[in-house]
């Protein structure tokens, strides 16, 4: 999930969203590509792993530290924790940022008590024990680093440009030698936005985030470990230790990580995930944060487009097939795309019904049902704005649970050359995996799957580090001094 954009200026934003969203889908109606598809196979058999050079960004026949960036050197997934000594290594938030713990002790207190009163229709978030109330249980899971919250389409850049890393955090116990990873997770985004600006359009602050990409560019040289051309996936650098790749990063994040960009003033937000117990229902919500306070707001979990506005979203099978509550109830005025309506799963026989019934508008008349989950997934159309949490982390498991239904041409997201797709393997497949990056819990197993938790990346967040790479390597050219 990106970040809330909405600071006090909803409704100037929902206007203006109106004609993004329309612009990205008809882009995907106007230019369609015989060859595109939604099957993830069909994808990555296309996808080009060369490293050919991306327009603007240096030659590719240089050394690490000036060659192209591909998804997996902005991107850092780690291997499910088995034993202690696996998750004593890892990063939690009670490392050290550069001003404090990563997560300051008054704003995680907030946040774990906001996450005991959470509920829908009766059903709360409950945590085990209270070793969930200590900051060391919450460990990193997973880093992405994204240079623009909303897309690289140029409307949502006309919208805002917000660079940040973000933070996949989960609980991780310990019972003698051995580990557990618990359903639960964070998004905590940090961001960098110049101070002061009015909030209906951020402005990059560009030196900080350009630091950021030296740092990965030095990281990326430091570890002397081909990553270009590589799908993503668990980072390479973490086999056959996690430990020194962890410990580079854990000084990374002390470095440019402060508690100033967590504040609600940076157009950042605190996405969490939790169940009531052993297993689902899952219950998102998502939280501003006031650094200066401590104090955190709920703010609405489906961005601009759900005219409910609601602050927490639960999906539950315990019903036949699967149900999302409270259902999203998307207004005339701005268009939204949610996986709602793909539970239950959808039978073949309507993979071609209208996506936006009683539309007036040609272009959103041309999409079906069948195109849902690749216009969630394809960030050059779907942001936080006009899709949902649940969206965002069930797009790939209705995807398996539809057939991989292909949607029609020139509606998937495509990488550009020499950028990566993402590993078949991480790509969740049991319905039970509600993670779109970090450790999924499998919960039914099969070939190639087995029961338990296991490294995932969704599609949407696999196309969305794509894009990312694509754009810091024609942003953020390695310095030249």
């Amino acid at each position: 999930m990106l970040v809330n954009l909405i600071l006090n200026n909803r409704m100037k934003i929902s206007l203006r969203l109106v004609v993004f969203l329309s612009l990205g889908l008809m882009a995907g109606c106007r230019a369609p590509k015989a060859a595109e598809s939604s099957n993830t196979n069909d994808v990555a058999a296309q996808q080009t792993n060369s490293m050919a050079s991306v327009p603007g960004s240096p030659s590719t026949n240089s050394t690490a530290g000036t060659e192209p960036l591909d998804v997996n050197d902005i991107s850092f997934l780690w291997p499910v924790p088995k034993t202690k000594a696996d998750a004593d290594e890892l990063i939690s938030l009670a490392d050290a940022a550069s001003d404090g713990p990563i997560m300051p002790p008054a704003i995680f207190n907030a946040l774990i008590e906001t996450a005991k009163t959470v509920n829908v229709d009766g059903v709360a978030i409950r945590f085990p024990d209270g070793s969930f109330e200590d900051p060391k249980t919450w460990k990193v899971a997973g880093i992405r680093v994204n240079p623009t919250a909303l897309g690289t389409n140029p409307k949502a850049l006309g919208l805002a440009e917000i660079p940040g890393i973000r933070l996949i955090v989960q609980p991780v116990t310990l019972n003698g030698g051995v580990a557990t990873v618990h359903d639960f997770a964070m998004h905590v985004v940090f961001n960098y936005i110049q101070p002061g600006m009015p909030p209906k359009q951020a402005v990059p602050d560009k030196a900080a985030f350009g630091a950021i990409i030296q740092g990965l560019r030095a990281l990326k040289q430091s570890m002397a470990l081909p990553t270009g051309g590589m799908p993503l996936q668990v980072h390479p650098g973490f086999s056959p230790d996690p430990k020194p790749l962890t410990d580079k990063l854990r000084e990374f994040l002390k470095k440019h990580l402060a508690s100033s960009q967590l504040d609600r003033r940076q157009a950042a937000a605190i996405s969490f995930m939790g169940i009531p117990g052993g297993f689902e229902p899952w219950i998102f919500f998502k939280v501003q944060v006031d650094v200066a306070t401590g104090t955190l707001t709920r703010i609405p979990v489906s961005g601009v487009f759900d005219s409910s506005n609601p602050e927490s979203q639960m999906l539950s099978f315990s019903d036949p097939g699967g149900q999302v509550k409270p259902a999203p109830q998307i207004p005339q005025t701005v268009q939204g795309v949610s996986t709602a309506r793909l539970f239950p799963t959808v039978a073949a026989t309507e993979f071609d019904n209208p996506l936006f019934p009683g539309a007036t508008n040609p272009v959103l008349q041309h999409f079906k049902l069948r195109d849902a989950v690749d216009i969630v997934a394809n960030p050059q159309i779907t942001t936080t704005l006009s899709t949902d949490c649940l969206s965002c982390h069930t797009e790939s498991t209705r995807r398996n649970a539809m057939g991989n239904v292909l949607s029609q041409p020139g509606t998937a997201f495509k990488p550009a050359a020499g950028i990566s797709g993402v590993a078949q393997d991480v790509l969740p497949k049991d319905r039970w995996n509600l993670r779109n990056f970090g450790w999924g819990f499998n919960f039914t197993g099969g070939p190639g799957f087995p029961q338990g938790f296991q490294p995932t990346v969704s599609q949407r967040a696999a196309n969305e580090a794509a894009e990312s790479a694509d754009y810091i390597n024609k942003n953020y050219p390695p310095s030249t001094q």
